[in-house]
């Protein structure tokens, strides 16, 4: 899944809807008011949009602007592996409140990759989050 990192996440929500057809499946507000997070669908695409304001990948100068969510069987397995390969670490493997295992590297290029596996089903207002659509599709 494309993580595309964005100044401003409400605009980029609004234009991806506008311009592709894109719905809103979550968004997470920090507690500055800012849309931090979002998860977007069209069809059986799927993308996650995230704020250069709220230290996520690409924030540091001269990155692109994007990364990479790999949904893996095993993210502790799949993590061994990638460092095994020379990988750089960013984050190791940690539960996370809304419901994955994750941990982060980057590539020989400085691509960065979130390596992810669903551990448990967490609703999105229960970690923080707002659902846009209440019949929206399940990620």
């Amino acid at each position: 899944m494309p993580h595309l990192i964005y100044s401003d996440v409400a605009k980029a929500l609004a234009w991806l809807t506008e311009a592709f057809g894109f719905s809103e499946y979550y968004r997470y507000v920090g507690p500055d008011g800012a849309v931090g997070n979002a998860q977007m669908y069209l069809g059986n695409a799927w993308i996650m949009l995230g704020s250069r304001r709220h230290g996520d990948a690409g924030a540091i100068e001269g990155r692109p602007p994007q990364s990479l969510v790999l949904f893996v069987a095993d993210v502790d397995a799949r993590f061994e592996r990638a460092r095994s390969a020379g990988a750089k670490v960013v984050s190791p493997p940690a539960d996370c409140v809304f419901g994955e295992r994750q941990c982060e590297v980057e590539d020989p290029e400085g691509h960065r990759w979130f390596l992810s596996q669903h551990i448990r089903d967490v609703a999105p207002e229960d970690w923080g989050a707002s659902p846009a659509r209440p019949n929206s599709p399940q990620a």
